[in-house]
C-alpha cells in the first residue's frame, strides 16, 4: 500500500503546472532561485515553495554553489511524464482507438511522438503517405488502419526495384489479394492484425 500512496504523491506533485514549468526549466539548465523565478514569471516566494515541494519530492536538489539542479529521478520522471503528456494531448483520439493489439514496446516509446502532430485530414494524409512512400531510400514501415491501395500502388513497385524494404501492419480485412504488387512477393512483408 506504501507503494501506491507514494506514486498517488509524485501524481500530486506533477498537478501543478507551475512545479513542472520548474522542472522542464531544471532539465534543460541549472538556476539561481531567483534566475528561475524570473525565467517563470514567479515570485520569489512561490518559486521557493515549488522548490522545496519538489526536492521533497527527491525531483531536484540544490547545488554547494546555490543554484538548484534536476535529480536523475527527476530527469526519469519527467522524460517518462512526455508518453502521459502526448496521450492526453490526443484523448479524444484515443478514446476511440484501441491500442491494446499494439506490442508492448510501441506503447511504451509513444512518448517519443511528443513532437508530432496529428493531422485528421484524410486527403492530407493520403498525400503525405504517398510522397513518404515516394521518398523511401531504404525502407518504409508503416501501420495502417485504413484502406490503403495506394501504399501498394505502383511507386512502391518501382520503389522495391530499386531495393527500398517495405513491412506494413495492417488489419487482415484491409489485405490485398495475393502479397503485394506483381512480381514484388519475396519483398513485401505484411503482418496482420486480427
Amino acid at each position: 500500500m506504501e507503494s501506491r500512496e507514494g506514486v498517488n504523491r509524485l501524481f500530486l506533485e506533477l498537478a501543478s503546472e507551475n512545479r513542472l514549468d520548474v522542472l522542464r526549466a531544471l532539465h534543460a539548465r541549472d538556476f539561481k532561485m531567483r534566475e528561475l523565478a524570473r525565467k517563470l514569471d514567479l515570485t520569489a516566494t512561490e518559486t521557493f515553495r515549488q522548490i522545496k515541494r519538489l526536492s521533497e519530492a527527491l525531483l531536484v536538489q540544490k547545488l554547494p554553489k546555490g543554484s538548484y539542479t534536476i535529480t536523475p529521478y527527476g530527469n526519469l520522471v519527467l522524460q517518462l511524464s512526455s508518453s502521459q503528456e502526448f496521450v492526453f494531448r490526443h484523448r479524444e483520439y484515443f478514446s476511440t482507438h484501441d491500442l491494446s493489439r499494439l506490442p508492448y514496446p510501441f506503447i511504451n516509446r509513444i512518448g517519443e511522438l511528443s513532437e508530432a502532430s496529428l493531422s485528421m485530414e484524410t486527403m492530407r494524409n493520403i498525400n503525405k503517405g504517398e510522397e513518404l512512400v515516394g521518398r523511401a531510400e531504404q525502407y518504409l514501415w508503416a501501420i495502417v488502419e485504413g484502406p490503403g491501395n495506394e501504399l501498394l500502388g505502383p511507386a512502391v513497385a518501382e520503389q522495391i526495384r530499386k531495393g527500398v524494404k517495405y513491412r506494413f501492419i495492417v488489419p487482415e480485412s484491409l489485405l490485398p489479394t495475393g502479397s503485394g504488387p506483381p512480381g514484388t512477393a519475396q519483398d513485401f512483408e505484411a503482418r496482420i492484425l486480427p
